[in-house]
């Protein structure tokens, strides 16, 4: 269709026209989809697009000036539309991208939380396997928080006495926990 077919439908759509409209957009459908391309909206995405575009076109055929030729404003509307799709399909790929940094990091937790349940397993198995006078140090330590000074007075021996034992007592469990299955 010749721009100035063109120009005279968009005036009489732009006053209203719906066959002036539909007669429109089936004269520029043709070029708009080249242009869309040109663009690199992807095939699956263009009919989309074109529509936006028809949209958009027909509420700004108020601000368009017949003086000047049709295929230039079009492409500008045109270009309006695949920008804002880019932009959605950007503000989608960095949700996307968030929702997939999220589960993988609700996985870490979950296996850091497994392995932490499987840690506190081992070392309460090689709690369990303390002489009765360690679990007792290792009890008013840990569980009333005493220091050294205080535990010594608890179990009548020194401060230096009460904290070799915890450092002895420390390594046995370490070296269990380690060793376990």
């Amino acid at each position: 269709m010749d721009d100035v077919t063109l120009r005279d439908l968009a005036v009489r759509a732009a006053d209203g026209d719906l066959d002036a409209a539909e007669n429109l957009i089936r004269g520029f459908h043709g070029h708009l989809f080249s242009f869309l391309h040109l663009l690199r909206v992807p095939e699956r995405d263009l009919e989309d697009v074109a529509q936006d575009t028809a949209i958009r076109l027909y509420r700004s055929l108020g601000e368009y000036d017949p003086g000047q030729p049709f295929l230039p404003f079009l492409r500008g509307v045109a270009r309006h539309a695949a920008a804002d799709f880019w932009r959605s399909r950007q503000r989608e790929a960095r949700r996307v991208t968030a929702f997939q940094a999220f589960v993988e990091s609700q996985a870490a937790v979950e296996s850091g939380e497994r392995h932490l349940n499987v840690q506190k397993s081992r070392l309460q198995h090689c709690l369990d396997r303390l002489q009765p006078r360690q679990r007792e140090i290792v009890a008013l330590r840990y569980d009333r928080g005493l220091d050294s000074g205080g535990i010594a007075r608890e179990i009548g021996q020194s401060a230096v006495a009460v904290r070799q034992a915890l450092s002895r007592i420390r390594r046995t469990l370490r070296a269990c926990v380690q060793a376990a299955p």
